[in-house]
């Protein structure tokens, strides 16, 4: 799975739908600590998942991420905890722009935090590689994310 320079590189390949994995309702305020599915927009219903094989290239990485057509895969693999370094005003919520570290759910939440390669991309038009990571936030912001409207 690749990042890329813009939302809409690929029609609506970098829009992404943040739905409940504990059953809020749709338009619910996302609270810091959410366990969340992320849904892709582009064409058939896609879930971010963690693939659970080990990135051979590991320098802190620890999986790749890819998308699946279910939201669990295997096991909890396609789940994410949303944790936002804070927001304004400080009551939990997450907020467009915030700065927020994700965290898979996969095997007990031992999958990782979603992160990015800091290089560039093997093959595709993207900018880096994204993948699972130890650490919230590995180097300098690879594993600080925003979200935006669509």
């Amino acid at each position: 799975m690749q990042t890329a320079s813009t939302p809409k590189r690929d029609r609506e390949s970098g829009t992404w739908k943040i739905a409940s994995a504990r059953g809020k309702a749709d338009g619910t305020t996302v609270m810091s600590g959410d366990l969340v599915y992320l849904v892709n927009q582009l064409g058939s219903t896609s879930y971010l998942d963690v693939n659970g094989v080990p990135d051979p290239s590991s320098t802190g990485e620890r999986y790749r991420v890819h998308t699946a057509a279910t939201p669990n895969r295997n096991g909890n693999s396609g789940e994410w905890f949303l944790f936002a370094e804070t927001s304004s005003p400080v009551d939990g919520a997450i907020r467009v722009g915030d700065v927020v570290h994700i965290l898979s759910n996969w095997n007990n939440t031992s999958g990782g935090w979603l992160d990015t390669s800091g290089g560039g991309a093997p093959g595709g038009n993207g900018l880096h590689t994204a993948l699972v990571s130890h650490y919230s936030n590995r180097a300098n912001g690879f594993g600080a994310w925003r979200f935006d409207h669509a």
